[in-house]
């Protein structure tokens, strides 16, 4: 498996992973609102903190919080750990072995192609919040806006990567 051919193969695995994605569109409704605790807490916390806030944290201190850790899990999450149990327990792990693509690539680029489908579902919860909040809390440079988005590929880079360690297990 040269890198030449995983190269080439990439603009195809995308291409399956964003169909796979719209095709089981309500299985990526799912995977969302399980990773919805942030919004959950975020009712909690903003409630306590109507009464009167809670340290240094004000109402919308803690919308802003809690809706950036919404974006955060729903830009790095992975599902490759159990998709690679799955395929190990069905005997489908072989069939992934046989093609010219590495599997630990294949995986990657499935999980990186249902990203731009789960930001098209919670953008629209994160626009509602963030009017409520308004754009103070939101980076004003470009460095920490470059900063950010390297956090965000370390950030899945190690989640992915400790998926496919218990995948492995």
């Amino acid at each position: 498996m040269s890198l030449r051919a995983t190269v080439r193969a990439v603009p195809t695995l995308l291409k399956v992973g964003i169909l796979e994605a719209v095709a089981y569109r309500a299985e990526l409704l799912v995977w969302v609102l399980a990773t919805t605790m942030p919004l959950v807490m975020l009712v909690l916390w903003t409630t306590v903190a109507s009464e009167a806030p809670v340290g240094r944290f004000h109402e919308k201190d803690f919308v802003a919080y809690f809706l950036a850790t919404f974006i955060v899990r729903q830009l790095i999450s992975s599902w490759a750990g159990w998709q690679m149990n799955y395929e190990v327990r069905r005997g489908t792990l072989s069939m992934r072995l046989l093609k010219p693509v590495h599997p630990l690539w294949a995986y990657a680029v499935e999980n990186v192609a249902a990203i731009p489908l789960r930001i098209i579902v919670s953008v629209p919860m994160a626009m509602i919040l963030l009017v409520s909040v308004g754009p103070g809390y939101l980076p004003k440079s470009g460095e920490m806006i470059a900063l950010w988005a390297a956090a965000m590929l370390g950030a899945w880079l190690i989640n992915f990567l400790i998926n496919i360690s218990i995948g492995c297990l």
